[in-house]
C-alpha cells in the first residue's frame, strides 16, 4: 500500500482502524471489526506501534496475512531504529548525568509539534533564518547528525 493510502480512505475508516488500535494496545479481550484491515500497517506505522502490535499474538491472529507482512516488517525497521537511537541516547545520557545535568526525555514528535504550534501563534525572537528561537530553558545539542532538545 502506498504511503498516501490514508489520505484516500475515508475519515472514518481510519478513525476504525485508529479505534482497533486502541482496543489491541489495551488489549482488550474482544477487538472491533475492521473495514479496511489494510489501512492497519500505515495507521500502525503513523502511530509508531508496529512493534508492539506484531508482539500481540490475538492482533496478529486478527488480520490478514497480507496485512501481517508488511506490519513485522514495519516492527522490524522500528526496532532497528530504536537501537540505533538507544546506541546514541545512552551514552549521552551517561554524560549529562555525570554533569549532574537533569534531563527530560519528550517524543521528538511531540515536542515539534508542540514547538511549531507555539512557532505559529509566537510574534517573538525569531532567529536569522526566521525560525521561531528555542523557548527558555531549552538547548540543543547535536551528536553527529542528531539534534537533541534538551531542558534543564
Amino acid at each position: 500500500m502506498s504511503s498516501s493510502a490514508p489520505n484516500e480512505a475515508a475519515s472514518g475508516d481510519i478513525h476504525a482502524v485508529d479505534l482497533f488500535l486502541a482496543a489491541a494496545l489495551r488489549v482488550d479481550k474482544t477487538l472491533p471489526t475492521l473495514p479496511h484491515s489494510d489501512l492497519v500497517p500505515d495507521r500502525a506505522h503513523y502511530h509508531g506501534v508496529s512493534a508492539l502490535l506484531a508482539s500481540c499474538p490475538a492482533v496478529m491472529n486478527a488480520l490478514p496475512p497480507q496485512v501481517q507482512a508488511p506490519l513485522r516488517q514495519q516492527a522490524i525497521a522500528e526496532t532497528m531504529w530504536d537501537l540505533r537511537h538507544r546506541k546514541i541516547l545512552v551514552p549521552l545520557l551517561r554524560d549529562l548525568h555525570s554533569t549532574e545535568t537533569k534531563v527530560v526525555l519528550l517524543k521528538e514528535t511531540a515536542l515539534a509539534a508542540r514547538n511549531r504550534a507555539n512557532a505559529q501563534k509566537s510574534t517573538g525572537p525569531r532567529t536569522a533564518k526566521g525560525k521561531a528561537r528555542v523557548p527558555a530553558g531549552w538547548r540543543r545539542c547535536h551528536l553527529g547528525c542528531h539534534t537533541f532538545s534538551i531542558f534543564s
